[in-house]
């Protein structure tokens, strides 16, 4: 038969000698931008070269100054060397362990607000602790005295573990101050990392074929002028007001294993203010653990030689809440065996108000004149023998 072969013997498949459909389609994104082609030049040389950002974790700013409590205390073990060593491993299992106590404390009184605990440092006498407490924001702040109270406490539950010396808990509020700025020099930014970087798009009749550069990632300085940090304290300074006459009173004696300099003995000194800010701070501590709010503050009145004598006056709500003295004098014997004061033994005192001024009475100008009289009628009966 001559009849004509199928028609598909003959012809080509369609797609044999066709161009791939995609030939001339932009790449993949995913290989737009190979390492070996970081310095191959733009197609187009007036162009803003698109910018591929790596995919870098995001980071959490740290806290700031405002948000953080510096605490300091004492725990009554034995210092050795390896503990100013931070990479020691005799450093870094107490920081294990004050931080584990720290934040066990702190969650349960402040909840979420509070943050963590981080360790600055160890150093001698016995052994002090640098620590700093985080919190949420600058709000969420509580107060030093209430942070203080917290871990003067904390030996009342079981499971705190540490050595703690309750009357060396200090807790200090930072902030920040209004100094000047500090200037900070910029290094030159090309003007293809100074502008915004472009998204990748691809043109009509496809993408360029010339691979896109790596935006320098360092390149842009901050021109945020820096803020200087310091410490100050979160609360005023522990007042000294007189008693008032509503206010109850007791009198405190003491002396301190510390040589006597005649400076101390004259109230406007540094010498006298710096020693009576270190001994009311930590006669407070110890009066609010023994009284809670029936205790005020405390007033030193003078130091006296002998190693150094302290004559305090404690200040209570009213005469109702005033301690006797035999309790108060057993009470603070047994608080300040255990202070930083280096308080003599045995030479804890406290008085009543009352007795405590005994000197006897000065003379009054009537007094004096009685006196004057009787002598002249002594002598005057004298003559007359």
């Amino acid at each position: 038969m001559t009849s004509p072969p199928p028609d598909n013997m003959t012809s080509s498949p369609v797609n044999i000698t066709s161009p791939p459909l995609n030939a001339t389609s932009a790449p993949p994104l995913t290989t737009m931008s190979p390492p070996g082609n970081v310095t191959s030049p733009p197609a187009n040389g007036t162009s803003v070269q698109p910018v591929i950002t790596t995919g870098a974790p995001a980071t959490t700013a740290a806290p700031s100054a405002e948000s953080r409590i510096m605490l300091e205390f004492r725990l009554q073990q034995d210092f050795i060397p390896q503990l100013e060593n931070k990479s020691s491993q005799e450093f870094q299992t107490l920081a294990s362990k004050v931080v584990t106590s720290l934040n066990e404390v702190y969650r349960n009184i402040f909840g979420i607000i509070f943050l963590r605990a981080l360790i600055n440092s160890f150093s001698q006498g016995s052994v002090v602790v640098d620590a700093e407490l985080l919190f949420n924001n600058a709000t969420s702040v509580p107060g030093s005295s209430d942070v203080e109270n917290a871990l003067v406490n904390a030996p009342s539950n079981s499971s705190f573990s540490l050595p703690l010396n309750v009357s060396s808990v200090v807790a200090t509020r930072v902030t920040t101050s209004t100094a000047a700025p500090i200037s900070v020099p910029t290094m030159p930014v090309s003007s293809a990392a100074s502008t915004a970087a472009p998204t990748m798009a691809l043109t009509a009749t496809g993408a360029s074929t010339a691979a896109p550069t790596m935006a320098p990632t360092a390149t842009a300085a901050s021109t945020a002028p820096a803020v200087m940090t310091t410490v100050t304290t979160a609360t005023n300074p522990a007042s000294t007001d007189p008693p008032t006459s509503s206010e109850g009173t007791l009198g405190l004696q003491f002396s301190l294993d510390q040589t006597f300099t005649p400076d101390l003995a004259i109230s406007s000194s540094t010498a006298f203010t710096t020693l009576a800010a270190t001994v009311v701070e930590a006669i407070n501590v110890i009066g609010n653990r023994l009284y809670g709010t029936s205790f005020v503050r405390s007033i030193v009145n003078s130091f006296q030689s002998g190693s150094v004598v302290v004559n305090m006056t404690l200040v209570f709500n009213n005469g109702n809440s005033v301690p006797s003295a035999s309790t108060a004098t057993s009470q603070f014997s047994t608080e300040l065996s255990s202070s930083s004061l280096n308080v003599i033994p045995g030479s804890v005192s406290a008085q009543s108000t009352s007795s405590a001024s005994s000197s006897p009475p000065r003379p009054t100008m009537g007094t004096l004149a009685v006196f004057s009289l009787t002598l002249l009628a002594v002598a005057q009966r004298l003559i007359e023998l």
